[in-house]
C-alpha cells in the first residue's frame, strides 16, 4: 500500500524543513505544491528529494489542494499544512492504521486529534479533531477558498475516528495570527458568491475575532447559526467560544451571555468549555456554589469524555478553573449555603412562582424532572437552576433522595412546587442563628392557602421543609414522604418565622392529588402489605375524597396504631369528628369523641367550634354560643402544632348570625355578618348568610346596608344576584338582576330579566319551576351525550355540575351537593336508560344510610326495583335490621326480581312487626302461589 504526503506552500520557510522530516518517516511519495514563495522556501524544497510542482495562486485553497490531489498516486493521502506535523509517537503508527482502515471497504477517511499550540508560548490553545488523511479517489476533493473541508461527490464521507494518530498545529501562534487573519478574511470578503452558494460566515467570523472586531463576530455568527444548509464538521466549539468571548469582552448583560453559555451546553453536551463559562460567570457574580457545581462539571468531562469532531479549549481553561475552585474552597470556608429542591412534572402553573420564591436565598436550585410534558422545564430554563432528569418510579422519596445527591448546600430547602416562602422572611438570617450543631431540621409553618378563593387560608401547621445536608439524612415512603436520619426521627427545632405557603389543596386541583395519593399508597398496600404508618395517608385521602365512611376506619386505626403525626395529629380527630357528622352519627357518640379530643388537645378552638356545631344541632344555642365564643377567644391565646381554625372563623360568624337571628337580635347578628363581608364579601355562604337577616329588617334599611359593602360593578351584581337565588331572597335577588340588565344589557345565570321578573309571586315560582325543570331536561341531555361539555360549567348551577362531574368520573361527589342530587334522580328514573340510571344511583354508594335510603324509597316508588338493589344490598340490611322500612323494601326488591328465597326470608322477619304484617303476609301467600304454579 502507497501513502502519498502532500502539501501547499507559501513561505514557509520556518516551517518546511520539519514537515519534511516528518512526512518521510511515512510517505512513499512526497508532494509540495508552491503557490508563489519568495523566501528561501524554494531554496529548502529544491535541495529534497520530493516531487514539486509551481501552481499560479488563485486566492483559493481548495484550487491548490485539489492541483496536489490530481499529483498524487498513493493509494491514501495524507495533506498536513506546512506548520502541521504528526507527534512523534504517532509516526510508528500512521501505516498500520491507514491499512487497517484499507481493509474497510466502507472507510475512506481517517480524522485524528489536533493539538493547537502556540509556538510563542508553549502552551495549548485547543485540541478537536481534524481530517488529514483520506484514501485517494476521484470522488473526494477539497471545497472552499479557505477554511477547504473535503467533500465527497458520490454521498457522505465515511469517517474513522483514530485517536491513536495526533496532529500539532502552530499557525495559531500570537505573532502570526492577527496577519494570517487579515489574509482569510480579505480572501473571504473579495470573493464572489452566486446564488445558491453558502457563505461562511463562522470562517468570516473567525478572522474578525483573530482581529478584535467583536461586534462584526457576534454579527456574522448570528448569519452562520441561521444558516440550514451549512454543517461543520469539525471545530464547532470554537464558533460557540469566539461568539460568548465576544459577548465577554463587549461586556453584555451577564444574563444573555449565560443564555448563549446555555444553548451551547445544550448543543454541545460533552464539551467541557462551556461549563468552564458558566463557572466563571457564577464565579464573577458571587455564586460560588453554583460556579463549583459548573467547575467541576467541566473537569469531570474533561476527565471522562473522548474528544470528538466538535473540538475543545478547555486544556488552556483547565489551570484557571482549578484556581478558581481553590478560591472557591477559601471564600465557602464557615459560609452557611442554601440548596433550594424541587421535584416537577407538569407544574407550569406553578413553579414561577416557586422559582421567584428561592432565587431570593438560595445558592443553587436543583430541580428534578420527572417527564414534563408541558412549559415547565422552558420556565425553569430562564433562570439559573441546575435541571436533572429522573425516571418517575411512583416513589416520592426516590426522586428527592436523588436531589439530595445533587445539592451542596449546607442546608436544603425543599419545597413542593406548588410551596413558596414570601420574599422579605430572611432565611439564611435564620439558619446562621442555630448554632447547635445537633439540630437537624427546622419546623416551619405551613399555612395552605386556597388560590381559588382569594388565597382564603384553609389550616396552618407544622411541617419539616428545612433541614442539614448530612449524608445521613433522606425521605422514606412512596407519598408523604418523611425525612430520617439513620432511620431515626430528626432533631428539630421549631421556627415560625419560616412560613411556607401551599396551594396544593386549592379546590380544582385538590381531588386529582387526593386520588393520586391514594391510587399509590394502595399500589404500596399491594406491593409491600399493609403498614401502620398507611393509616393516617389513607384516612385523608378518602375524607377528601368525600367517602367518609371509609375516613372513619381509618382514622379509627390509626389512633388505635398509637402512631402520632407530627405536627398535625389534632388534624385526625377534628377530621374523624367531621367525618362522623357528615354520616349522621349519633351527635352523643360525636360528643364522646370530642371529648376525649379536648382532653389530649387542651383547648384548641378547632375543637371548641366543634362543640359549637353539635350543640347548634342539638337546638341548645345558649351552649353552643358559649363554645363558638371561647374557640374565637382561644384563638389568639393558645399556641398549637396544627392550626385549621382560621379557615373555620368564617364558618363561626355564620353559626352566631344565625344563633342571634333565631334569638331576634337583629343588631347582635349583623355584627357578625359585618365580619363576614369584612373577610370576604364575595364568598357565596357569607352572602347567602346576609340575604337571610336582611329578610328580616325593611327593603330600605337592607339596601343601606348591602351599599356599605357592594359597589355598583359587574361582579358585585352576579355575587349579590347568586347568594339571593340560594337564600330565596327574592326582593334582593330582583333588584340586582333588574340592575344588571338596565346598566350592563346583561341577563343572569340564575335568571333571565324582563317584565316576567317584576309579576307577583306566583309567576315567580312558576319561572322557578320552568328553570328547575330546563335544568334537569339539560342534564337528561348531557349524560345521554356521553360526555361533558365544559361550556355547560357557566350554564349550570355549580351542585348541578357536581353531580355530572361526579357521573363522568372526574370528581366524588360532596355531601352538600346530596340535596341536588336528590332533586335530579326522579328526572333521570323517567328519562334515561337503565344504564345511565345505575351509574347515577352508585354515585351516592359511599353516603351514609339515611342518604341512601331516601334515594331507595324514591325508586321502590317509582318501581324501580332492580336499581334500588345496587343501593340496597342485604350487608346493608342485616347491618340495618332494625330500620324496618329498609327491611320491607329490601324484600319487595327481591320479590320482583323473583329472588324468591331471598324475598320469603325478609317478609318473614318483616311479619313479626304488626304495622307490616298484613302487607307482609300478602307477598307471603303470593310467593306460595308462584311456587305451586298458581300465577
Amino acid at each position: 500500500m502507497k501513502i502519498s504526503a502532500c502539501t501547499i506552500v507559501k513561505n514557509e520557510e520556518k516551517n518546511i524543513q520539519r514537515w519534511y522530516d516528518n512526512a518521510k518517516q511515512y510517505a512513499d511519495e512526497i508532494i509540495v505544491v508552491d503557490t508563489g514563495s519568495t523566501d528561501k522556501t524554494l531554496d529548502i524544497l529544491e535541495k529534497l528529494p520530493i516531487q514539486l510542482y509551481h501552481y499560479q495562486w488563485k486566492d483559493d485553497f481548495a484550487a491548490a489542494k485539489n492541483f496536489a490531489i490530481d499529483k498524487a498516486t498513493g493509494d491514501w493521502i495524507t495533506f498536513l499544512d506546512a506548520d502541521e506535523y504528526f507527534s512523534e509517537e504517532s509516526l510508528a503508527k500512521i501505516r498500520k492504521v491507514i491499512e487497517k482502515n484499507n481493509i474497510e471497504d466502507n472507510i475512506n477517511i481517517i480524522s485524528c486529534p489536533k493539538i493547537n499550540i502556540d509556538i510563542d508560548t508553549g502552551k495549548e490553545i485547543s485540541r478537536f479533531y481534524d481530517i488529514r488523511i483520506f484514501s485517494n479517489a476521484s470522488n473526494l476533493r477539497y471545497t472552499g477558498i479557505i477554511h477547504e473541508q473535503l467533500f465527497n461527490a458520490n454521498g457522505n464521507l465515511q469517517i474513522k475516528k483514530e485517536k491513536d494518530i495526533v496532529i500539532f498545529h502552530t499557525g495559531y501562534s500570537t505573532s502570526i495570527a492577527k496577519q494570517k487573519a487579515q489574509r482569510n478574511l480579505k480572501l473571504l470578503l473579495e470573493k464572489k458568491y452566486e446564488n445558491n452558494d453558502i457563505i461562511p460566515w463562522h470562517y468570516i467570523a473567525d478572522c474578525y475575532y483573530g482581529l478584535g472586531e467583536y461586534k462584526k463576530v457576534i454579527e456574522s455568527l448570528d448569519k452562520y447559526f441561521n444558516l440550514k444548509e451549512y454543517t461543520v464538521i469539525n471545530n464547532e466549539c470554537s464558533n460557540w467560544r469566539n461568539y460568548i468571548n465576544a459577548m465577554l469582552k463587549l461586556e453584555l448583560p451577564k444574563d444573555k451571555i449565560l443564555n448563549k453559555v446555555f444553548s451551547a451546553i445544550e448543543k454541545l453536551p460533552e464539551i467541557p468549555d462551556f461549563y468552564a463559562f458558566a463557572g466563571i460567570i457564577y464565579f464573577d457574580e458571587g455564586k460560588y456554589l453554583l460556579a463549583k457545581k459548573y467547575f467541576n462539571m467541566a473537569i469531570d468531562i474533561y476527565n471522562n469524555i473522548e474528544l470528538d469532531m466538535a473540538g475543545s479549549s478547555f486544556s488552556a481553561d483547565v489551570n484557571v478553573v482549578n484556581n478558581k475552585l481553590l478560591q472557591i474552597k477559601e471564600l465557602m470556608k464557615n459560609k452557611l449555603t442554601v440548596s433550594a429542591c424541587v421535584i416537577v412534572k407538569n407544574n407550569e402553573e406553578d413553579i414561577k412562582k416557586w422559582l421567584e420564591s428561592v432565587e431570593k436565598f438560595s445558592d443553587e436550585i436543583i430541580v428534578i424532572d420527572t417527564g414534563c410534558t408541558d412549559k415547565t422545564i422552558d420556565i425553569i430554563k430562564e433562570t439559573d437552576a441546575l435541571i436533572y432528569q429522573y425516571q418517575w418510579q411512583d416513589d416520592f422519596a426516590a426522586a428527592k433522595n436523588f436531589a439530595i445527591d445533587k445539592a451542596e448546600g449546607s442546608w436544603i430547602v425543599f419545597m413542593d412546587s406548588d410551596e413558596y416562602i414570601e420574599s422579605a422572611i430572611d432565611i439564611k438570617n435564620i439558619l446562621g442563628k442555630i448554632i447547635d450543631e445537633k439540630i437537624d431540621a427546622v419546623f416551619s409553618r405551613m399555612i395552605n392557602i386556597d388560590a381559588d378563593n382569594n388565597n382564603a387560608e384553609i389550616n396552618r401547621f407544622l411541617q419539616t421543609r428545612v433541614f442539614r445536608n448530612h449524608r445521613n439524612i433522606y425521605y422514606q415512603g412512596r407519598i408523604h414522604e418523611q425525612l430520617y436520619k439513620n432511620g431515626q426521627d430528626l432533631q428539630q427545632v421549631v421556627c415560625e418565622d419560616i412560613i411556607i405557603y401551599h396551594t396544593g389543596y386549592s379546590q380544582k386541583r385538590y381531588l386529582t392529588k387526593m386520588k393520586r395519593n391514594l391510587r399509590l399508597l394502595q399500589d404500596d398496600v399491594d406491593n409491600n402489605g399493609k403498614n401502620k404508618r398507611h393509616y393516617r395517608y389513607m384516612a385523608d385521602c378518602y375524607y377528601a375524597l368525600g367517602n367518609y365512611s371509609k375516613a372513619i376506619y381509618f382514622y379509627n386505626k390509626h389512633i388505635a396504631s398509637g402512631l402520632q403525626s407530627i405536627g398535625n395529629e389534632n388534624d385526625v380527630y377534628y377530621n374523624l369528628i367531621e367525618a362522623m357528622l357528615q354520616e349522621n352519627y349519633s351527635l352523643q357518640d360525636i360528643l364522646l369523641i370530642l371529648d376525649v379530643a379536648s382532653k389530649k388537645f387542651i383547648d384548641y378552638p378547632q375543637f371548641l367550634m366543634q362543640y359549637g356545631k353539635v350543640y347548634f344541632y342539638l337546638t341548645d344555642y345558649e351552649k353552643s354560643k358559649t363554645y363558638f365564643e371561647k374557640a374565637l377567644f382561644n384563638h389568639k391565646n393558645v399556641v398549637q402544632s396544627s392550626d385549621n381554625f382560621t379557615a373555620l372563623i368564617p364558618k363561626i360568624y355564620r353559626y352566631l348570625a344565625k344563633i342571634y337571628l333565631y334569638w331576634v337580635d337583629y343588631n347582635k347578628s349583623m355584627f357578625y355578618i359585618d365580619k363576614l363581608l369584612l373577610s370576604d364579601k364575595y364568598n357565596i355562604e357569607n352572602i347567602k348568610c346576609m340575604c337571610q337577616v336582611l329578610k328580616q329588617i325593611s327593603w330600605q334599611d337592607a339596601l343601606m346596608y348591602i351599599n356599605k359593602y357592594y359597589a355598583n360593578n359587574l361582579q358585585d351584581y352576579l355575587s349579590l344576584i347568586d347568594g339571593s337565588f340560594w337564600s330565596e331572597t327574592q326582593e334582593i335577588f330582583t333588584y340586582y338582576n333588574n340592575k344588571l340588565y338596565e346598566e350592563y344589557g346583561i341577563i343572569s345565570e340564575k335568571w333571565r330579566l324582563g317584565n316576567i321578573m317584576m309579576q307577583k309571586n306566583n309567576e315567580f315560582d312558576k319561572l322557578l319551576a320552568q328553570a328547575s325543570e330546563k335544568i334537569k331536561m339539560m342534564v337528561v341531555a348531557l349524560l345521554m351525550l356521553n360526555k361533558l361539555p365544559e361550556e355547560y360549567h357557566t350554564i349550570l348551577p355549580e351542585s348541578v355540575w357536581h353531580c355530572l362531574q361526579t357521573y363522568y368520573g372526574k370528581q366524588n361527589l360532596q355531601y352538600e351537593d346530596f340535596s341536588t342530587y336528590m332533586m335530579l334522580l326522579p328526572t333521570i328514573i323517567l328519562k334515561t336508560n337503565d344504564n345511565i340510571l345505575g351509574t347515577y344511583i352508585l354515585l351516592i354508594k359511599d353516603f351514609s344510610v339515611q342518604d341512601k335510603k331516601q334515594a331507595i324509597i324514591g325508586l321502590c316508588n317509582l318501581k324501580k326495583w332492580q336499581q334500588a338493589s345496587l343501593l340496597l344490598t342485604e350487608e346493608l340490611v342485616k347491618g340495618n335490621i332494625k330500620d324496618n322500612e329498609l327491611v320491607l323494601n329490601f324484600a319487595k326488591c327481591n320479590y320482583y326480581m323473583k329472588n324468591w328465597q331471598t324475598a320469603e326470608k325478609y317478609f318473614k322477619e318483616i311479619a313479626k312487626i304488626k304495622e307490616y304484617e298484613a302487607e307482609a303476609d300478602s307477598y307471603l301467600t303470593w310467593i306460595e302461589e308462584r311456587r305451586a304454579g298458581k300465577w
